[in-house]
């Protein structure tokens, strides 16, 4: 696996550039609230219960796979990542970079959310996205004796 001095970078790349959400048609909750509830919610279950989510524990990855993942577009996040080999890669190439890639956030989440849990989550508000069908949530993470975490979270409201 990584060794753990590469896993800020990694996570930069991973949560601040490539998260992407998908917000169904109709949603009731704002792109902004989607995140806010679902940071705070499971921040609130990690801090609550610390001897079970462990960096590594099957009860975290659960969690994660249960809380996040339902609001990740990892085919968009692929998309994005790949660029122009997305559309050159195959069926089977591509399914097999979705797995990797979802595993690879589901291990940076797991290192993030444990690493920080005690620290205080700032949501900076909303912007305009790359689109008229996208808005960016912006937050901030920090910790004492960290560097401040920036994390953007591009939402596609469709």
């Amino acid at each position: 696996m990584f060794k753990r001095l590469s896993r800020v970078p990694l996570l930069l790349l991973a949560l601040g550039v490539t998260s992407s959400a998908s917000l169904a048609a109709g949603s009731s909750a704002p792109a902004q609230q989607l995140v806010e509830d679902t940071t705070l919610g499971v921040l609130d279950e990690i801090r609550s219960n610390r001897r079970r989510y462990g960096e590594g524990s099957r009860e975290l990855h659960g969690l994660i796979k249960e809380a996040v993942f339902p609001h990740l577009d990892f085919e968009l996040m692929g998309r994005r990542v790949l660029s122009r080999s997305w559309r050159a890669a195959s069926s089977g190439q591509r399914d097999t970079f979705l797995v990797q890639l979802r595993l690879m956030m589901l291990h940076t989440y797991a290192a993030a959310l444990v690493t920080y849990a005690d620290g205080d989550v700032h949501f900076l508000g909303r912007k305009a996205g790359r689109s008229a069908d996208e808005v960016v949530v912006r937050t901030v993470v920090t910790r004492p004796g960290t560097p401040e975490l920036p994390i953007n979270y591009s939402m596609c409201l469709h």
